[in-house]
């Protein structure tokens, strides 16, 4: 039954399309101030090491796929992410630090680019978003504010803030124009250790691979992940994922 599943969920992701419509940033607003707080919002809303149990349901082809998740970060360094079967066993076990993304495991069969430039990407822009560059602050509506920051290698990034508590509403991420990835944030929840309310509930959307994430946070952990599960493989342990 794994196999089964594993292999529906490759063949939906793998035959998935390009990326979406087109981006379109609100007018600029120069308000310094509200654009700094804002902004740590942003680079401060999770610790810089921190490890996080999830219950995931992928949504794709019209069919759902749930897994529980193991996420591991250091913020601007890298992280580890797990994905385990609701009947046990991993799913897909995936390295990324300043060497790039490492694929340990894919019981799953998925290529590597729905993983690489899919997932993991999907997980840096909610979980470990840059902290440095220039950004600017749009008003999308009458009082609501987003702020804009430029992408690494390309592309920009957007985080827009309910008008009412200040905390992020909605996220999304381009490249060449195009939305890539777009984020919805609720139920925020003050958890054990950290030091602002974070979000119990993210969906997000994949408009380059057509698939969507429904994320619920079951527990946060503050103590450091061990170094080993940071440590790159030996080119003869990497799992293979050049396929497209």
């Amino acid at each position: 039954m794994t196999r089964i599943v594993c292999c529906s969920i490759a063949f939906l992701v793998v035959t998935s399309g390009c990326a979406g419509r087109r981006y379109s940033p609100g007018p600029v607003v120069e308000r310094p101030e509200q654009l700094e707080r804002l902004t740590r919002a942003i680079e401060r809303g999770y610790p810089d090491q921190f490890t996080l149990v999830q219950r995931v349901v992928l949504v794709a082809g019209g069919k759902q796929y749930q897994f529980q998740g193991y996420l591991a970060v250091r913020r601007g360094q890298a992280f580890r992410a797990v994905a385990f079967g609701e009947i046990g066993g991993t799913i897909f076990d995936i390295l990324a630090t300043s060497q790039g993304v490492s694929i340990l495991a894919n019981s799953a069969h998925v290529p590597g680019k729905p993983l690489i430039l899919g997932v993991a990407e999907d997980i840096r822009h909610l979980f470990d978003p840059p902290r440095s560059g220039p950004c600017r602050m749009t008003e999308r509506q009458p009082g609501q504010f987003a702020v804009v920051r430029d992408s690494p290698g390309g592309g920009m990034a957007e985080w827009r803030f309910d008008s009412r508590q200040g905390q992020i509403a909605h996220s999304k991420q381009t490249i060449d124009g195009k939305i890539v990835r777009e984020a919805e944030y609720a139920d925020y929840r003050r958890f054990a250790g950290s030091q602002t309310p974070l979000p119990a509930r993210i969906v997000l959307r994949n408009l380059r691979w057509r698939y969507r994430l429904e994320v619920d946070l079951v527990e946060l952990r503050t103590a450091p992940a061990p170094d080993a599960a940071f440590q790159p493989p030996s080119p003869s342990e990497r799992v293979s994922g050049a396929r497209s």
